[in-house]
């Protein structure tokens, strides 16, 4: 199975934040939330940096497309009044209104919703 950039919602990213928060110093050696430990403050902020963008950008699988996760969608954009579909499909999945443009698309292609006008 290949593997596809999924787009970084606001909760990953706060997630991300909170993995890499100063849990402690003690004696000058600063403890990161996630585990890690460093006796400068610099070396911990290019840390906090790096970790985060790492987990922000890095490539992750896309769940299966599956019969089940397209009813959801259609119910999902059919119940939404016109201009508010992308979103409500958006929030179900939890990605950003492009990505659920691309599940509305599958959708429609599977016959479960027509094409709007």
């Amino acid at each position: 199975m290949s593997s596809r950039k999924q787009n970084t919602t606001v909760d990953d990213a706060v997630t991300a934040a909170l993995r890499h928060t100063l849990s402690r110093v003690v004696q000058d050696i600063l403890l990161c939330s996630c585990g890690a430990w460093f006796d400068a403050a610099q070396d911990y902020s290019q840390h906090e940096s790096q970790s985060m963008r790492a987990e922000l950008t890095a490539y992750k699988s896309r769940e299966p497309i599956t019969d089940a996760l397209l009813q959801q969608v259609a119910a999902a954009y059919t119940a939404a009044p016109p201009r508010r579909r992308q979103a409500a499909v958006a929030a179900l999945i939890g990605c950003s209104r492009q990505s659920a443009s691309f599940y509305v698309h599958c959708t429609r292609q599977a016959g479960l919703i027509t094409a709007s006008r």
